[in-house]
């Protein structure tokens, strides 16, 4: 055991043997390992067996970045310098990741955004009020899944619908999934009915839209409030958004969760193995087609129509599936134009700096 580190008492903030694979001797004994708990511009919360700290980017993180990707985020354990001055704290590396959460850029210039790092299982949540949406569920679904993160549907506000059990049998139903789960996050004991998921030395990432009760339920898990709720309104019965930024919070049991404010938009990833993970069963069809290059519209022998035909697949989850591949299809593109863009940019800077050498040298003869 490091002087500096306990690791023992790291495993509460999800600590696993596999980080420390990636330690160097002198990092054992020279720096703190913490475990990010909050971004705050341009400073980063930081965990360590031996308290909380606000710590800093040396500035050749910002020179090696190529992009969102290469920044710490929340759920990422970093080694630290500087721990004995709190003004002075310095990230010094970050460790590599077990998992990734991250959705399509919003703006032409970003390949991705990152959400959050380190995660063991992800409760998508969905409130059972005219808020609910399968489509969006299977966007979820499909990212989480394509980042190799288990999955948890959690369907909440049960009492605002008439039927939640035939919502939820048809929830298991569209999305070929058997972790989903309703209930009342107001009344029911979420740690009893979530306890299968509830293991020590995880890391949960709640993820879903504005207002389904995210942090009701993450209050609910911890059995205290940790995060600030607003009561439904009452015009439209729909949730208010209150979570502002991604936080990690220990609960009970040695258990970790990282609360995401809620995303109105969710673009993927230009990963192509997202769409498969999320879409198993449409892969599946895909591969029994007679036609390797088969369109799926009316080519003999089109396992995929066959389905559509006979129920086995519904037309609206085929039609999601479309949609998201096309969306998908366009990220790719995005993503290539810019790699294109930053290789031509790190191309013309190693030509200035050849210049600017070779001028040296001349002045110097």
């Amino acid at each position: 055991m490091s002087i500096l580190n306990d690791f023992s008492a790291l495993t509460v903030l999800g600590w696993k043997p596999l980080f420390l694979q990636s330690l160097t001797p002198a990092e054992l004994t020279d720096y703190v390992i913490g475990r990010i708990t909050e971004v705050e511009r341009d400073q980063y919360r930081v965990q360590t067996c031996s308290g909380e700290y606000l710590a800093r980017l040396p500035g050749r993180f910002h020179y090696r970045a190529d992009d969102d990707s290469d920044y710490p985020t929340v759920g990422d354990w970093v080694t630290l310098s500087g721990c004995e001055a709190t003004d002075t704290t310095l990230i010094q590396r970050l460790l590599p990741r077990c998992s990734t959460l991250s959705r399509g850029g919003l703006e032409a210039a970003t390949e991705r955004q990152l959400l959050c790092a380190n995660v063991d299982t992800a409760l998508i949540v969905s409130s059972l009020n005219q808020e609910f949406n399968l489509r969006r569920l299977e966007r979820y679904i499909t990212l989480v899944r394509g980042a190799g993160v288990s999955v948890l549907v959690v369907l909440t506000k049960a009492d605002l619908c008439d039927a939640p059990e035939a919502l939820l049998e048809l929830t298991r139903s569209r999305l070929r999934l058997a972790a989903v789960v309703a209930l009342n996050t107001l009344q029911d004991d979420a740690r009893a009915l979530l306890a299968p998921w509830l293991l020590a030395g995880d890391t949960l990432a709640v993820l879903g839209s504005s207002g389904v009760g995210k942090s009701t339920l993450i209050n609910n898990l911890a059995g205290r409030p940790l995060q600030q709720t607003q009561a439904v309104r009452t015009a439209d019965a729909k949730g208010r958004h209150t979570t502002t930024r991604r936080s990690l919070f220990q609960l009970p049991g040695g258990v970790c969760v990282i609360d995401t404010p809620g995303m109105r938009e969710l673009k993927l990833t230009a990963d192509e193995n997202a769409l498969d993970a999320g879409f198993t069963d449409i892969q599946a069809l895909i591969g029994q087609c007679y036609f390797s290059d088969c369109s799926h519209q009316s080519e003999p022998g089109c396992a995929v129509v066959a389905a559509l035909a006979d129920g086995t697949l519904q037309a609206d989850r085929w039609r999601n599936y479309q949609r998201l591949a096309g969306e998908q299809r366009q990220q790719s593109q995005q993503a290539e134009a810019i790699h294109e863009r930053r290789e031509r940019a790190k191309s013309f800077a190693r030509m200035v700096k050849q210049a600017k050498r070779g001028k040296k040298q001349r002045h110097e003869y």
